[in-house]
């Protein structure tokens, strides 16, 4: 026997050791005979601890027969109903066994009790079989009793045909359909001030119609209104009922509804009594007033207007209604009015949405309007007074719940409340911008009509209106102008005319007829001002070494000239040179010089730092004082102006140092100032600065073009390092920060890398979004970044991974190990409560110096069924193409939505021709985007502009096609559409979107202009560059083109807004062609 074959042997041995095991335990039928060496277990040994001779031989096994199994006791597979299930009352108990069973025996076993078992008897019924006699069938005599619940009871007596007993008793509960119930309805029992639109509801706690048929209007309806109501009954599901009347309710009326008792649900739970409840709508009330609760500056003529929600018993109303003065309990007299309407509601000014189309809207059906007989007093407080007499003439007719009362006050007599400047101040003028302020305070709203310069409003000098910008605010009782008032000591002459009124037309009171304010601008402020560009500049020992001065008002001048350290000089220059305090041991010379400058002007003063000639080679440092002065402006404007010191640094040199640096390199350049010549062979000592070390990185001589250079660690970051290259013989300084004009982006077609940062990294996970409980899977891709050459972290280093939640709060913490390849990888396991929104996965190595992240969003999003694609006939069009746009959905598991809703929207918006990086096109402009930008009413940021919505149904395939006309004739330029299908399953109502962007272009090719300059000079010829390109920006030759030369002017004016104390500024254009011509441009 082959070694295969002893396998077979001991499988088909362990295959039935397998057998015997699942076999119940009793006596087999039949023994196998098998040889006292060749037991069972002997083989089954041999399986788990094989024991071969080099050469085995084999004797074949005798035949094996398979005991006979003898039959299982009888278990009870199935129940209808199941355990805990609900069961009609009529219905059969259907229990269904592994093998057939003696009838007699279950039978007499089989009991069916209600619950609680005490003092219950057995149901009587009848039993039938299947033909299989595997399944007993009990049916009841008589209904099982509403909502109650059974017990189903066999016990162990009962045998299969076989005579084996169940091995245990078998029991299960039911519970019988219980009654319809009403869970809940709107408007409660017993809500009263409903409106008379009011939609009723009524949520029951069983399925009462069918699901497939929820729109159909021959449904049952089961809602009774007394008084009876008009209206159209709809089920929005299958336990939701809902009632819209078409006809509004009747206010101040109670209403009795009934869902009448018998109404059944789906599975014939019944309404076992009639379910009422009452609601009751609005009485008399009153929804607005004129003048509102609380109002101010109300007119002393006003016309006192109230709302009413309903048709009101005028006399009733007219009774009850009075006007007191609130501090004397003075009753108003007066007339009444009413108007068959109600009040339209005051628009807010704040509210900068307003739509000019829609409707203003309407408080009340019927309104009074109650006029005093005599003008009220100024500045007083009065309350309006609706008593509870007054009544209703719909549904009850009842009264007003509460008295009603309001007060308002109305406008003082005009007054100046209060001016500034003051009369005679001296005000201090702008330094800079030569402006004048004046503000006048009312203590009542003005009429803006009335508040005219030259003609209730007066400046002298005289000013042009077109020069002023003024304002009215707090609503309308403040007045502010601007104007320009050039020079110093001037005398400014505001007068305001008492022809100024009121907004209800009152003059200024008779005590205060108008006002005459005079002031005076000052002297010019003193200053002294150091004539450098910066804090920090850079002298040669071939001149003298001089420095200017412009001095106002300050009669003498204060020098200070200290040496400065190399260290000090490194440390100045890299913080805060203000705070600086030179030791005085360094201090070389002091000196003044006299500045004598006439009033309000300016003069400027120069001043050798040497005593003679020019200072020695070094580092510098110089203060300008004055103990004379006040406040000075300084040139240091980087290190805080306008204090009385003024701090400079120099460094003297006949020498000129340039330094470049780069990631990891840095070069210097030594020339002569004198000659332009390179310096070879001096030894350059290179620097570098962070916020509190000084590191010598290395030496290097020059070479034959003056140049070293030296190669070094990259610091960590870009930020926070300043490199130094320093000559000591001959002597020079040069500075990384030192840049202007001479950084990368300083110069065209330039491109540079600032990333300071050694690391490259990524990382991501696995999914965008997110549910609660679910696992985020993240993983990160280190690098080491020489310049573009990336080589693998060391293995086993690691990094520590954050992840925080929108509130900041940690929800993971972990340090994890890179593995050979520079990867680590983690998962968290989000909360079943986690916060909804963005997280964030922070990484960090080599002690936080380094870093990357990625975020995910968590949300309680429902997962698609089905997925929308969106696409066009073509990607580019030109205008008037005609756009075929198709929406295709289908279901993840394959098969197309048909018959499903579809929305679309077409928006549009402007679009630039992409010249993509190709630098001979990036100063040409293609689009006038100064007139073809606009946001009208319908645009959405990132998309454009609504031009076209609608909606339409998917086919049995599951597209939807329309045609979409690019027509885009009144657009100046070129426009992007976004085209967006929104699907909606008409089995699960969920909705899927998806869209797609396509162009559309003015015409076959672009233009584009580029100015030579873009600010020309009268009667000099100024030149336009001109180029055509196609759709992909390559060159369009052999193009004519008409070129027009146009002045356009632009104009803008204040307009008052209506209803408002607010203006807005509006602008208008006009354009005139000057000249026309055609040119011809060949490429």
């Amino acid at each position: 026997m082959s070694v295969r074959k002893l396998t077979s042997v001991f499988i088909f041995v362990a295959l039935l050791v397998l057998s015997a095991c699942a076999t119940p335990t009793s006596t087999p039928t039949s023994q196998p005979t098998v040889p006292p060496t060749a037991t069972v277990e002997e083989i089954v040994s041999q399986t788990e601890t094989p024991t071969l001779s080099p050469e085995p031989t084999f004797t074949d096994m005798p035949e094996l027969s398979l005991p006979t199994s003898e039959p299982f006791p009888p278990l009870v597979r199935q129940t209808i109903p199941e355990q805990g299930g609900e069961h009609q009352l009529d219905a059969q108990i259907e229990v269904v066994f592994d093998q057939p069973m003696n009838h007699e025996s279950v039978e007499t076993s089989f009991q069916v009790i209600a619950e609680p078992l005490v003092h219950e008897e057995a149901i009587e019924g009848s039993f039938t079989w299947s033909d299989d006699d595997t399944t007993i069938y009990f049916t009841p005599a008589t209904m099982y009793q509403r909502g109650k619940n059974y017990v189903v009871m066999i016990d162990q007596t009962a045998t299969s045909s076989a005579g084996l007993h169940l091995n245990r008793p078998t029991s299960f509960r039911f519970n019988t359909v219980g009654f319809l119930e009403i869970t809940n309805v709107q408007p409660t029992d017993k809500a009263t001030n409903l409106d008379k639109d009011t939609i009723i509801t009524v949520l029951f706690n069983r399925p009462v119609v069918p699901l497939q048929a929820i729109g159909d209007p021959y449904l049952i309806q089961p809602l009774m209104l007394e008084p009876a109501v008009k209206g159209e009954g709809k089920w929005l599901n299958t336990s939701i009922y809902q009632f819209i009347p078409s006809d509004e309710l009747a206010l101040d009326t109670k209403y009795i509804a009934t869902i009448p008792s018998g109404l059944t649900s789906m599975n014939d739970g019944v309404l076992e009594e009639d379910f009422t409840w009452s609601f009751s709508t609005s009485p008399p009330r009153i929804v607005d007033t004129h003048p509102d609760m609380g109002d101010l500056h109300v007119s002393t003529t006003p016309v006192i207007s109230l709302a009413f929600n309903q048709k009101m018993d005028r006399e009733h109303v007219e009774s009850s209604f009075s006007l007191k003065d609130s501090s004397t309990n003075q009753t108003m007299s007066g007339k009444f009015t009413w108007l068959d309407n109600g009040i339209r509601q005051m628009s807010d000014p704040y509210n900068y949405h307003y739509d000019e189309e829609t409707e203003p809207t309407i408080l009340g059906v019927e309104t009074v309007a109650f006029t005093p007989n005599m003008p009220l007093d100024f500045d007083t407080q009065y309350t309006i007074i609706i008593g509870k007499n007054a009544k209703g003439l719909e549904g009850q007719g009842s009264n007003i719940v509460d008295t009603f009362m309001s007060t308002f006050r109305t406008i003082p007599a005009l007054k100046i409340h209060n001016y500034f400047p003051k009369n005679d101040e001296i005000v201090e003028v702008d330094e800079w911008g030569y402006q004048q302020q004046f503000e006048v305070q009312f203590n009542a709203p003005v009429n803006p009509d009335t508040f005219i310069l030259d003609e209730t409003f007066f400046i002298s000098p005289p000013i042009s209106q077109t020069e002023v910008y003024s304002y009215f605010s707090d609503n309308q009782s403040q007045f502010n102008i601007n104007f320009p008032a050039p020079g110093y000591s001037k005398t400014y002459t505001v007068t305001i005319d008492s022809a100024v009124e009121s907004r209800y037309g009152q003059p200024l009171s008779e005590s205060d007829k108008g006002i005459t304010v005079q002031w005076q601008t000052g002297t010019r402020q003193q200053f002294i001002l150091l004539n450098t560009e910066n804090s920090i500049s850079t002298r040669t020992t071939l001149t003298d070494t001089v420095v200017y001065i412009t001095v106002s008002d300050v009669p003498i001048v204060d020098f200070k000239l200290y040496m400065l350290s190399e260290n000090d000089f490194i440390n100045v220059t890299t913080g805060n040179l203000k705070e600086y305090k030179p030791n005085q041991s360094n201090l070389i010379r002091e000196w003044q010089i006299n500045t004598p400058t006439p009033a309000n002007k300016s003069f400027v003063y120069k001043t050798n730092l040497a005593d003679e000639g020019s200072l020695a080679p070094g580092f510098y440092y110089l203060e300008v004082s004055s103990k004379a002065g006040k406040r000075y402006a300084t040139s240091t404007t980087f290190y805080g102006g306008g204090e009385n010191v003024i701090r400079h640094v120099l460094i003297v040199s006949e020498y000129n140092l340039t330094m470049k640096t780069t990631l990891g390199d840095a070069a210097a350049w030594l020339t002569s100032l004198d000659n332009a010549e390179p310096i070879s062979h001096a030894s350059i000592r290179f620097l570098m600065k962070d916020d509190k070390n000084i590191t010598e990185l290395g030496n290097q001589p020059t070479d034959e073009s003056g140049v070293a250079t030296i190669t070094h660690d990259r610091p960590k970051s870009q930020w926070g390092y300043t490199f130094f290259a320093i000559s000591d013989k001959p002597f020079a300084v040069a500075s990384s920060t030192w840049n202007d004009g001479i950084r990368h982006w300083d110069f065209d077609n330039v491109s540079s890398d600032s990333n300071y940062d050694p690391y490259n990294g990524f990382l991501y996970t696995d999914r965008p979004l997110y549910r609660p409980e679910q696992i985020v899977y993240f993983k990160g891709i280190l690098r080491y970044d020489d310049d573009a050459v990336y080589t693998r972290p060391s293995h086993g280093q690691t990094v520590t991974v954050e992840v925080t939640d929108m509130q900041g709060k940690e929800i993971y913490a972990d340090e994890l190990s890179l593995n050979e390849n520079g990867t680590f990888h983690g998962e968290l396991t989000l909360d079943a409560e986690a916060a909804l929104g963005t997280y964030f996965i922070n990484v960090t190595f080599e002690k936080g110096d380094y870093r990357i992240g990625d975020s995910f969003n968590v949300a309680e999003y429902r997962k698609p069924e089905f997925m929308v694609n969106v696409e066009t006939d073509e990607m580019e069009y030109i205008t008037n193409d005609t756009i075929l746009l198709t929406a295709k959905a289908e279901y993840f598991f394959g098969g197309p939505v048909s018959n499903a809703e579809v929305r679309y929207n077409i928006l549009a918006a402007d679009y630039s021709l992409n010249v993509g990086h190709a630098s001979s096109l990036s100063r040409y402009r293609f689009t006038d985007y100064e007139h073809s930008y606009s946001r009208r009413d319908s645009f959405y940021p990132g998309y454009g502009t609504l031009i076209e919505d609608g909606t339409g149904t998917t086919n049995a395939q599951g597209k939807f096609n329309i045609e979409v006309s690019a027509d885009i004739a009144d657009k100046l330029a070129s426009q992007r559409f976004t085209l967006e299908a929104v699907v909606i399953d008409p089995d699960s109502n969920q909705e899927v979107a998806n869209r797609m962007e396509a162009i559309v272009h003015k015409g076959e090719y672009y233009i584009g202009l580029k100015p030579r300059l873009y600010i020309g000079n009268v009667n000099e010829e100024t030149e336009i560059d001109v180029i055509t390109v196609d759709w992909d920006s390559d060159p369009a030759p052999d193009k004519t083109l008409t070129v027009v030369y146009s002045k356009h002017n632009w104009y803008s004016v204040r307009v008052k807004v209506p209803d408002s104390g607010h203006f807005t500024v509006l602008t208008s254009s006009l354009t005139k062609t000057s000249m026309t011509w055609v040119i011809r441009q060949r490429f």
